[in-house]
């Protein structure tokens, strides 16, 4: 049994040469067969190219995160990074933005400012998707806490608006807490955990909080 290309393509053509021997020194006349052998797609498959998610372009937008939605949609959200004490798209430093789709992978609405507290550096977002819609993002912010890095959250609705104001995760402010990362859980709560440098009695721990579906 041999076979051969005959065709470069990418779906290719092969020809089989099929003669069946008889154990005794017989030998049929080879058999030509010509089959096309079509792709395997078992793997996950792009749709459309790769797009440009931020359309505010000055700077450094790095750090991107994303989550699925209930609705279908998607989440992504990043940091905008000031380029030099003259230039941030929040009018002082970084800064944490999103932007949502719809289940198509159209844009819906603009991109829009998460933190609404701008002094210092607001940047490295997290988050998640919430049951019955909406999300919640969370980020570290410089000096908000009042002592070094903290955590903050802000929860959305299934229309992109925020529920509430944006609040601070960690209960413990002295030193840094850096590092967050966020996940959904069944009823619409959300649990985050993040790293703290000190937390009064050793260093280097990781800490988390839950929320109910009321944040």
């Amino acid at each position: 049994l041999t076979y051969a290309n005959t065709s470069s393509a990418p779906v290719a053509t092969r020809t089989i040469s099929i003669s069946v021997n008889d154990g005794a020194g017989g030998t049929s006349v080879p058999k030509m067969v010509e089959i096309t052998v079509n792709p395997d797609y078992d793997g996950a498959q792009a749709i459309g190219s790769n797009e440009q998610v931020n359309t505010y372009e000055p700077n450094t937008q790095i750090e991107p995160a994303m989550a699925a939605l209930a609705d279908g949609g998607y989440v992504i959200v990043w940091t905008s990074v000031q380029a030099s004490q003259f230039v941030s798209q929040d009018g002082w430093s970084d800064g944490v933005y999103g932007q949502r789709y719809d289940a198509n992978g159209v844009p819906v609405g603009s991109e829009f400012q998460i933190n609404s507290y701008t002094p210092n550096q607001q940047n490295t977002p997290a988050v998640a998707g919430l049951d019955g819609g909406g999300f919640v993002v969370m980020w570290q912010s410089s000096g908000q806490d009042g002592s070094g890095w903290g955590i903050y959250g802000q929860r959305f609705d299934a229309n992109g608006t925020p529920s509430g104001d944006e609040f601070l995760v960690n209960t413990g402010v002295s030193n840094d807490q850096t590092d967050v990362d966020v996940a959904s859980q069944p009823g619409g709560g959300f649990v985050a955990t993040w790293h703290t440098y000190y937390d009064g009695t050793s260093y280097n721990q990781i800490m988390a909080q839950r929320f109910d579906a009321a944040g």
